[in-house]
């Protein structure tokens, strides 16, 4: 039985929308009740008195606000919203509802009765509180069945499986794809990862009538006469439909339609080419690190300490790497390996040959007999990557970025190596915060791929926020 046959009222899915939506605005006005707290809390432990709770609790039902602008920039239900865009809209939304906040005050000629102080801290615990939950609230409620949007999938070929595949994995961006429609007969009754091709293109409206409101056309290469039937025929029923493109592994992720005299253009934002936007990036990279210092700088000292009990020989292992523009710079790292890692590397492989197809597919042993026991902890929580933090202060790394490759992997990077090589390597990247030591070598570089041709500083701040998760964790290094 496929969702849709579980679909008996008509309604079912618009309140579902409800469903999700009043669920995010629950986390949201947490989140802002818990910062408005935080920021007054704060302001009053390091000012002491001055500040009255009984003033900003006054202010509660300015949350509203929030909510407002939240809902303008379609973070309610939020459905199809990818991470990096949420961060975005986030930010921009406790922006303006600060400043608005502001504006308030002194309009009214109240401005004096609150501390200037108490707002900037409740802002800023807000920027990093809220991202954070909506993040983790997405992951926990796509495990219900009322979370998401019911999307039909026009093509059950490789390109509809495709798209079954991601969206499911994809499970927090809440689109539930209800049904498969083909008009290949064979196909029908069969089942693409659990969800079942139901028949012909032609019962698509049926699906519409019963609330569901986006269809996936994932036909690529059909020719341009049927394209307009379908859309004609069946794409107009749908207030949402998404179209899969000819091509793949170009941007996705800041592409927007450009309407040229009435012909439909596909804009493509090359942010790697904007120099403003380096420099952000850079200042970015800066700006954090300087203010982590209490953070980095206990532990590295933690970490050299680990290395000289770990085994003989000195703390750092500094490594030639490729940097931006295939430029050799020499990474410093934590030493986690014995001094003659090398030769054993060689030894090792030579003498199996399941550990060399292990090393040739990976780059990496899962039991890899040159690293010491202590040498294994540092490496789980992370700790060996900390002295690459030198490299970033040198401007020859930046804190998110590709992997920084070894001279003799240039040859199997392939034609990749010129995108990858456009951009700083990064101490943590979108590979590390996707299933990291798990991955094969061609998944890693197509993931760095993925990262410069879709890069922006709100994507480099969801890989930061999740490289905080994975470290804490634990998971995917060895």
């Amino acid at each position: 039985m496929s969702d849709y046959d579980l679909i008996q009222d008509p309604l079912s899915l618009p309140k579902g929308r409800w469903v999700v939506s009043l669920s995010l605005v629950l986390v949201d006005v947490t989140v802002l009740f818990v910062a408005f707290l935080g920021g007054i809390g704060v302001r009053r432990w390091l000012l002491g008195g001055g500040v009255s709770w009984e003033m900003y609790l006054r202010l509660w039902p300015f949350l509203g606000l929030f909510l407002v602008y939240f809902a303008l920039l379609g973070l309610y239900p939020g459905t199809g919203i990818r991470a990096p865009m949420e961060i975005r809209k986030v930010v921009y939304g406790l922006t303006t509802g600060f400043v608005t906040l502001a504006s308030i005050a002194f309009l009214t000629k109240r401005a004096e009765l609150y501390s200037r102080g108490a707002f900037l801290l409740s802002f800023g615990i807000a920027v990093l509180l809220l991202p954070v939950a909506r993040l983790v609230a997405r992951a926990f409620f796509s495990r219900f069945s009322w979370w998401g949007e019911g999307v039909v999938v026009l093509g059950a070929g490789e390109t509809g499986r495709m798209v079954v595949n991601a969206l499911q994995r994809e499970s927090g961006l809440g689109y539930r794809v209800v049904a498969l429609l083909d008009d290949d007969s064979r196909l029908w009754g069969k089942k693409v990862f659990g969800i079942p091709v139901e028949g012909p293109l032609s019962l698509s409206p049926e699906y519409a009538a019963r609330g569901v409101r986006y269809l996936v056309l994932a036909m690529p290469g059909v020719p341009a006469k049927r394209l307009v039937e379908i859309l004609e025929s069946y794409g107009a029923t749908f207030p949402h439909m998404i179209m899969i493109p000819d091509f793949f592994g170009g941007p996705s992720l800041w592409v927007h339609a450009n309407d040229l005299g009435g012909v439909l253009g596909l804009e493509v934002e090359q942010k790697l080419l904007r120099r403003e936007a380096l420099w952000v990036k850079r200042m970015l990279d800066w700006g954090l690190l300087l203010l982590t210092i209490p953070v980095w700088v206990p532990l590295m000292m933690v970490g050299a300490v680990l290395v000289k009990l770990s085994s003989p020989g000195p703390v750092f292992f500094w490594q030639e790497r490729l940097g931006v523009n295939g430029r050799r710079i020499r990474v410093c790292k934590f030493r986690t390996m014995y001094v003659n890692a090398e030769e054993r590397l060689q030894e090792i492989l030579a003498e199996d040959p399941q550990l060399r197809l292990e090393y040739e597919q990976y780059h990496k042993l899962r039991e890899d007999p040159r690293v010491p026991s202590l040498g294994k902890f540092l490496r789980k929580w992370s700790l060996d990557e900390l002295p690459q933090i030198w490299n970033v202060f040198k401007g020859e790394m930046s804190l998110v970025g590709p992997r920084a490759y070894m001279p003799n992997e240039l040859e199997d990077m392939g034609d990749l190596a010129p995108i990858i090589l456009k951009v700083w390597p990064g101490i943590t990247g979108l590979w590390q915060v996707s299933g990291r030591n798990r991955l094969s070598f061609r998944e890693r570089l197509r993931l760095d791929v993925y990262y410069v041709r879709n890069w922006s500083i709100w994507f480099d701040l969801y890989i930061l926020l999740k490289t905080i998760k994975i470290v804490l964790l634990g998971e995917g290094a060895y």
